[in-house]
């Protein structure tokens, strides 16, 4: 699980399982967090406890599906993105999320009735145990 989990390279983290990979650059880093500026102009909190990157170093961040989690109304740390199709999978649902003009990521949580009652508009956040992994370009 420690490959999944903790992959060293991005080569083993898109070899192993599904991710999503989304380009940033560095705003700052230290104290547990890496501030991210993603797509159209939006910023990222990610935790981090890995060596740090400088200010404006170009990088890719990969976030697992099942690490994402969807709201429907604005929570803390989350960003505006909208939903574009939910697709049931056995007891799951997975998520096409458009965040920003040219991103588009994938959110896969269980299934609940709620699923359906999701508006398009949504907010997208890292989940309280997601390990989202960053590296260098």
């Amino acid at each position: 699980m420690n490959i999944y989990d903790r992959p060293k390279t991005l080569f083993v983290n898109q070899f192993v399982g599904n991710c999503n990979q989304i380009q940033a650059n560095v705003i700052s880093s230290g104290s547990g967090f890496m501030q991210l500026r993603i797509a159209d102009g939006k910023e990222l909190a990610v935790p981090w406890t890995g060596e740090g990157f400088p200010a404006g170093k170009s990088v890719i961040l990969t976030i697992r599906p099942e690490q994402l989690e969807i709201a429907s109304s604005q929570r803390p740390g989350f960003i505006p993105a909208r939903r574009i199709l939910s697709t049931p999978l056995g007891g799951n649902a997975v998520h096409q999320i458009q965040m920003g003009e040219s991103l588009s990521v994938k959110s896969i949580h269980k299934r609940s009735a709620l699923d359906a009652d999701l508006p398009g508009d949504i907010w997208i956040g890292l989940s309280d145990t997601a390990s989202p992994r960053v590296f260098a370009v």
